[in-house]
């Protein structure tokens, strides 16, 4: 008692337990309020319950929902007889059946190699030419050199490397220049040929230029050809090369090789160009002792569509050779099928993907998955009978402990158990072998919950798979409701905000507020009372120590002339 903590002495004066009795006096007079306190731990526990039962229901609602949806009812399985021969997956509404498929041929990517060679290193192009950088307007009136000159050219490579060297005189044209290396003594073979040949060209800038290349065919060591000494301000080059190759039916892609290219260089140049169409590039390792390194170019799709045809470069069709088709070759049930691919076939088989993984012959079987309705069935008949009985175990009387439950005055929630019942009772006129949950093995018990034979409700489903959607699914057609969209509905205005359980949560709620309301008032009227209370007794206790206190003083006044009289 908040009111009366600062009167510390209280009954001191007077001798009585003037403080006692005012904590005695307050307790009696609060009984009122702990009452409503009492009454409030009722209340919030009342709505915990509602709460609860809020929940159930709509878990309830949750898979009635899911049973209305036409879409849950059409998904389907499909398993293959052999994995390792072709995989598939299945769309929702496939269509139920079974498929004899032979894969004849899988899809491949086109494939091309080089020759193989003793190292990633080995050059792809030798150089067997070099021209001159320099042009000139004429080959035979312009002198191109101011002073006499040499120059020098090395033929071939290694030991057999042979060096043709001249001198130039001041003055040469181009073609002096052609003649003084045709005709050098260095540059004769001894069989009436030359190593090398020089010529003179027409570039595309109309400027003339020189040429000079080996007399003898093939790119290799031997056919090299460098200009080892150059005249000043005449300088020499070897020509790139060019190759091309065309993907499908796409246009040409140039690809432009330096001399001595790596086989590794040139994978990367392959690989890095913007132009490339879809080709990987790679050098391989064949396992050969000899020579086991080939460039390999490879389609990154599968197909006809991606064949490769490659010029300007020597190298032989690995996949897709002399015509062999790159494409998959497929029989589904005698009729044959080319696809471009191995994966996500979805155009021979409706509403499934087949993906191929190896030739050979293979069942693909597509059926209703019966599994996830079943499952729905079952778990909303469990989650109706937890509703029901969290309802009846806290509405009824208990008998053992004679008392009533917390949602007994709820009258509108006490009375869902058999508004319920009467909805999952319902019949839908399906004209079919399913109308009612009783044809799926469903019984209703005395206390209002539900049990299901799942044994029966197998057999039903396997017996009528084709009406089940027809009892829980809305008919949009006739608009006959189904059994889910009923039960969702019905639900869906219970837990609604405007429904049964928000009602009486609104009305338990104010009265909660009121109770609040009345405890503060009640408990500041006792304040103010006991306040003005104590403070009369602090003055009652003033005046009794007083009145004490006088008669302790006659008492000894009394005492003192009694005992003279008796000395007298």
């Amino acid at each position: 008692m908040a009111s009366l903590g600062s009167v510390t002495s209280l009954g001191v004066g007077s001798g009585f337990e003037l403080q006692q009795m005012l904590e005695d006096f307050r307790k009696i007079d609060e009984k009122p309020i702990d009452a409503m306190k009492d009454e409030i731990k009722v209340i919030e526990e009342r709505l915990t319950k509602y709460d609860e039962v809020q929940a159930k229901l709509i878990a309830v609602k949750s898979h009635a929902l899911t049973l209305s949806l036409e879409s849950n009812f059409l998904e389907r399985t499909v398993a293959s007889s052999d994995e390792d021969i072709a995989s598939a997956t299945v769309l929702s509404g496939a269509t139920v059946t079974s498929n004899a498929i032979e894969i004849l041929r899988m899809a491949t990517k086109s494939s091309w190699q080089t020759a193989g060679v003793a190292s990633t290193d080995t050059s792809t192009y030798i150089p067997t030419s070099q021209e001159s950088t320099t042009g000139f307007s004429s080959a035979d009136s312009s002198s191109v050199l101011d002073e006499e000159e040499v120059m020098s050219i090395t033929y071939g490579s290694g030991d057999s490397v042979r060096t043709i060297s001249m001198i130039l005189p001041q003055g040469s044209t181009l073609n002096d220049i052609v003649d003084s290396i045709n005709s050098d003594s260095s540059n004769q073979d001894g069989l009436g040929g030359k190593y090398v040949t020089a010529s003179t060209f027409q570039g595309e800038d109309d400027l003339y230029y020189l040429r000079i290349a080996s007399s003898a065919e093939g790119s290799t060591e031997a056919n090299r050809v460098m200009v080892t000494v150059q005249p000043e301000d005449f300088q020499f080059k070897a020509p790139a090369v060019e190759f091309s190759y065309t993907l499908g039916d796409g246009e040409a892609v140039a690809v432009s090789v330096e001399a001595d290219t790596t086989f590794n260089e040139l994978a990367d140049l392959i690989n890095s160009d913007v132009k490339n169409a879809g080709i990987t590039a790679k050098v391989i390792n064949d396992g050969s002792k000899d020579n086991p390194y080939r460039l390999v170019l490879t389609a990154n799709q599968t197909g006809e569509d991606n064949r490769i045809t490659i010029s300007g470069m020597q190298m032989i069709e690995v996949q897709g050779a002399e015509g062999a088709s790159l494409n998959a070759e497929i029989s589904v049930d005698g009729v044959l099928y080319q696809r471009q691919v191995n994966t996500e076939i979805s155009d021979i088989i409706q509403g499934v993907k087949l993906t191929l993984e190896g030739v050979g012959e293979v069942n693909i079987t597509t059926s209703a998955d019966d599994e996830l309705v079943r499952t729905e069935i079952i778990e909303m008949i469990k989650a109706y009978n937890e509703a029901i009985q969290e309802i009846r175990n806290h509405s009824g009387y208990d008998a053992e402990t004679e008392e009533w439950g917390l949602l007994a005055t709820s009258y509108g929630i006490k009375g869902l158990p058999t508004e319920l019942n009467s909805i999952i009772s319902t019949m839908i006129q399906t004209n079919t072998g399913i109308q009612s949950l009783f044809d799926l093995g469903v019984e209703i018990n005395r206390d209002g919950t539900i049990t299901i034979d799942e044994e029966a409700l197998d057999i039903a489903i396997a017996a009528n798979r084709e009406d089940l959607a027809g009892f829980f699914v809305t008919d949009e057609d006739t608009g006959r409701l189904g059994l889910g969209d009923i039960l969702n509905e019905k639900l869906r205005n219970l837990t609604s905000s405007t429904g049964v359980i928000q009602t009486e949560t609104d009305f338990s709620e104010n009265e909660l507020s009121q109770l609040e309301k009345d405890i503060e008032d009640s408990t500041a009227r006792l304040d103010k009372r006991y306040d003005l209370l104590a403070r009369r007794f602090v003055e009652l206790d003033m005046y009794i120590g007083q009145m004490n206190a006088q008669a302790t003083y006659l008492t000894s006044v009394f005492s003192s002339a009694e005992s003279s009289g008796n000395k007298n």
